[in-house]
């Protein structure tokens, strides 16, 4: 070393001797010694280097690349020949360097255990070795299952980019994290103590991790491949469920989102006191699971968004959303269904926000039910995030869904509930409110039917119709209120009543665009349905459409009874246009049993002259019309087009009315 510092200084004179040659050689005036990165402390197996620096007498400096080093305490720590240091026990340990009668030394306190390795072999972190430094991503695992063993009151310190991924199938095999009982917390913190500066704890199944007495802090930075996902991750596998027992655990300052489990993950029984605080986004991102099971007793407060997320995912067994005292905000579909026949229940008082995509779709592929709130307790409110949410699918296979008591607001574009399926499909709503849905309130399909039980359903501010069903379904209608919509009518998409029901006045009119018709369904020939028809209840017939009773064989009859002041209307559905709707047809099997009594006929009469007429008899039972007005026919009032009359609807004593009807009021075909 002294040669090399001869020659250092041999080329600064030669330099000075340009301006003089009478300079003498600089001469060394101090050394100093830094050790970098610069640290308060420096686990067992870290390293950092040594670097000396030679000041001369005249102001110039040298950095030595390699001198002579030498460890003081060989016990605690080994420099090499290029000042590489290397702590090897805990403790201070001095470094020196000499040259040419000029000395440096500097001290390093080595504490703590650096961990930066992969942990294939179960391992117990100790306090006696605190704080354990993480240097780098480390996956825990094997196949054999790796336990890193954490004891009560360690201190971990996480370097830039660093964190703990416990498990997986397939790499590095299943590893679990074990937290005992007992003692004061566990912290898990940044070395630099700068927000988001590690990464965070990732689980994947299988396996089950116990988090007793846990708190992060300065968490949640993005992997090197990746987004961020919060402090604390995990995900399973349909064979690989990942359990997570949490008791006593605090995040402090995430960024984003404090904690993100996907599907197949499940909290342990006996979780509890789970915190998230102060971080820059939401509380955390959680599959529809397992908001059954959310720890409760812990604070969730200062935080951007303080609310927590569900995503889409499947409830495969029955569970009851708990009220962790922030609102649910739902991000993506729910889908309740299973072999283990699922039922999601989501009980009053809690509030629940869901945005555009967000859907509760029941049994698409199998059993489940969706019960909402109840009758005692507040409301249960489901309300966008912003302009509309997706609404609720009920499908075939659904066991008895139910809501109680529960107001939902701007959802569905098509329909906000939409009940599909076979015979047994029901949907039981008692106190409901369907408040602005972008399209229909209520679309029923197939066989579906709202529950016999059902009462005081209130369908207002619609885009469309409050109900949208078929004829079959119609009866089970539940009182309530279907006004102040885009259209006041219950609209009937499939026309045909084979079954004895009765269709009560809602307050607005059905809406027939392909017609009704009434009779005994194919392969039943012993069926003999009877409609009858409530006071004031109203039918719009769509353009060109016919309500048709027994006819083509068929059996059937309808009973349309109003009274002087709540009459029965039957109209079109374009009113004031004559002729614009064929009218109603009785056939060959109708008997006395139908009857048509204050009953008015709008603007029917559509079809060939002599053939056409507000009401068409193939037969004349006898005593149909009374106190019946037909009125704007563009062609007969009534026409019979076999057979004989049974009676003269004409006859003053039936108190028939025949207004601005342009044929006779009773016609028979041309010969």
């Amino acid at each position: 070393m002294k040669h090399a510092f001869a020659m250092l200084a041999a080329s600064a004179a030669m330099a000075m001797s340009c301006e003089s040659n009478t300079a003498p050689a600089p001469a060394i005036d101090h050394l100093e010694l830094v050790v970098s990165p610069v640290r308060p402390f420096y686990p067992v197996h870290d390293t950092a280097r040594a670097l000396a620096t030679v000041y001369l007498d005249n102001g110039t400096s040298y950095r030595l690349t390699r001198t002579t080093w030498r460890s003081l305490d060989s016990a605690r720590a080994t420099v090499d020949g290029s000042g590489l240091i290397s702590m090897t026990g805990p403790g201070v340990a001095t470094i020196d360097v000499d040259v040419e009668g000029h000395s440096a030394r500097t001290q390093v306190t080595i504490r703590g255990l650096l961990h930066l390795a992969a942990i294939a072999q179960s391992e117990t972190w100790l306090v006696a070795d605190t704080p354990h430094v993480v240097e780098r991503p480390l996956t825990v695992g094997s196949a054999d299952t790796t336990v890193l063993t954490i004891e009560p009151g360690v201190r971990v310190l996480f370097r830039p980019g660093s964190g703990l991924a416990f498990g997986g199938r397939s790499y590095p095999g299943p590893g679990r994290l074990v937290i005992p009982a007992g003692g004061p917390a566990v912290s898990l913190e940044g070395e630099s103590a700068v927000a988001e500066s590690w990464i965070g704890l990732s689980f994947a199944g299988p396996g089950r991790s116990e988090l007793r007495g846990v708190t992060f802090r300065h968490c949640g930075a993005a992997p090197r491949f990746g987004a961020r996902t919060g402090c604390l991750t995990g995900a399973g596998g349909e064979s690989d469920e990942l359990t997570l027992l949490m008791d006593d655990v605090t995040i402090i300052g995430a960024p984003d989102v404090g904690m993100t489990l996907a599907s197949f993950v499940a909290f342990a029984p006996g979780s509890r006191k789970l915190s998230i605080v102060d971080g820059t986004g939401h509380i955390a991102s959680i599959s529809p699971e397992m908001a059954g099971q959310f720890p409760l007793g812990g604070q969730f407060e200062g935080n951007a968004e303080n609310a927590i997320w569900i995503g889409s995912g499947q409830v495969r067994d029955s569970t009851t959303w708990v009220d962790a005292g922030v609102p649910w905000r739902l991000v993506g579909g729910v889908l309740v269904e299973g072999p283990n026949a699922p039922v999601l229940t989501i009980p009053p008082g809690l509030v629940v926000r869901a945005d555009a995509p967000a859907t509760f779709t029941v049994a698409t592929n199998g059993l489940g039910g969706l019960i909402l709130g109840d009758a005692a307790g507040p409301p249960l409110v489901l309300e966008p995030t912003g302009t509309t949410w997706g609404g609720i699918i009920i499908s075939s296979g659904a066991l008895v869904s139910a809501l109680t008591n529960v107001e939902l607001r701007n959802c569905g574009t098509g329909a906000c509930i939409a009940l599909e399926g076979v015979p047994g499909t029901t949907l039981r709503v008692r106190n409901v409110t369907i408040r602005n849905p972008g399209g229909v309130g209520v679309a029923l399909y197939a066989e579906a039917r709202f529950d016999s039980s059902s009462a005081n359903l209130v369908i207002t501010g619609a885009g469309g119709v409050p109900l949208s069903l078929p004829a079959e379904a119609v009866a089970s209608i539940p009182s309530g209120d279907y006004r102040f919509n885009g259209t006041d009518a219950i609209r009937v998409t499939q026309g045909t009543v084979t079954r004895t029901t009765s269709w009560r006045n809602l307050g607005v009119p059905y809406q027939l665009p392909v017609g009704l018709a009434i009779g005994n369904p194919v392969g039943d020939p012993t069926a003999d349905p009877v409609l009858t028809l409530e006071p004031g209840v109203t039918l719009e017939l769509g353009t060109n459409t016919i309500a048709l009773v027994a006819s083509f064989g068929y059996q059937g009859a309808r009973r349309a009874i109003g009274t002087p002041t709540d009459p029965i209307r039957f109209t079109s559905a374009t009113p004031g246009i004559p002729g614009s709707w064929w009218g109603l047809e009785l056939g060959r099997q109708v008997d006395a049993r139908t009857r048509l009594e204050y009953v008015e006929i709008l603007d029917a009469g559509a079809g060939d002259p002599g053939y056409a007429g507000a009401v068409r008899m193939w037969v004349d039972p006898g005593g149909v019309l009374r106190n019946t007005t037909i009125r704007r026919s563009p062609n007969c009032g009534v026409v019979l087009l076999e057979g004989a009359w049974a009676t003269d609807y004409t006859d003053p004593s039936l108190g028939n009315a025949f207004i601005e009807v342009a044929g006779p009021a009773r016609c028979l075909p041309p010969p």
